[in-house]
């Protein structure tokens, strides 16, 4: 199967022959290509959010406290002496 690539528009062109009298063509659009899409500077800002002082000590003592919080609640952490 032949394929031709038509950039501009993102298209791909697939040809495949049946027999000696017929030809299928298939013509798709591509995904468009994101890592070109992407600006570095979304990415740096991002990246200097995640790495935020606030942001870990949110993960580090926030989040284990809520979940220590919803394991009492539910009472899964229960332990029974089976008296």
């Amino acid at each position: 199967m032949d394929s031709i690539e038509m950039d501009k528009e993102r298209l791909t062109a697939e040809m495949a022959f049946k027999d000696s009298s017929s030809a299928v063509i298939k013509i798709r659009q591509r995904l468009p290509d994101f890592l070109q899409s992407v600006k570095l500077k979304y990415v740096k800002l991002g990246y200097g959010y995640s790495c935020n002082p606030a942001t870990i000590l949110l993960f580090l003592i926030i989040v284990p406290l809520s979940i220590a919080t919803l394991v009492q609640f539910t009472g899964h952490g229960h332990v029974d002496d089976g008296i």
